[in-house]
């Protein structure tokens, strides 16, 4: 593999997404954290990231319309939607794109890593 995948973590919680960037930067992955659905937009385009892991529940835009916007703006992006609640049916579109997976919280690192190197391949 050449350059290292990029991947932006959008997590509020941020005992999650310290785990998860520790990890996965062990992993051999560049992860940088956004803690909001606006810093994750703002972030997607200074960063330039690979997959973008996107928890559903964010404290000020959700997770939904970050997917929507990325997938919009940035068709080729991988993207992973996350969440601890059922899925919800207004992801069912994006869900079919074949560059958009779904990942059930709580959920293994393995899981997620492979996820990420399938997306980025």
């Amino acid at each position: 593999m050449g350059s290292r995948v990029k991947v932006l973590m959008v997590e509020d919680d941020e005992v999650i997404a310290d785990a998860l960037s520790f990890m996965l930067t062990g992993a051999g992955f560049s992860v940088e954290v956004a803690h909001s659905g606006r810093e994750g937009l703002a972030m997607v385009e200074t960063f330039a990231p690979d997959v973008v892991v996107i928890d559903l529940s964010l404290p000020d835009v959700g997770g939904d319309v970050v997917a929507f916007t990325i997938r919009s703006d940035w068709p080729e992006m991988g993207l992973i939607i996350s969440t601890g609640h059922d899925r919800p049916a207004q992801l069912e579109r994006l869900l079919g794109d074949g560059r958009t997976l779904f990942l059930q919280k709580p959920y293994d690192v393995d899981s997620l890593e492979a996820m990420i190197r399938g997306l980025a391949d």
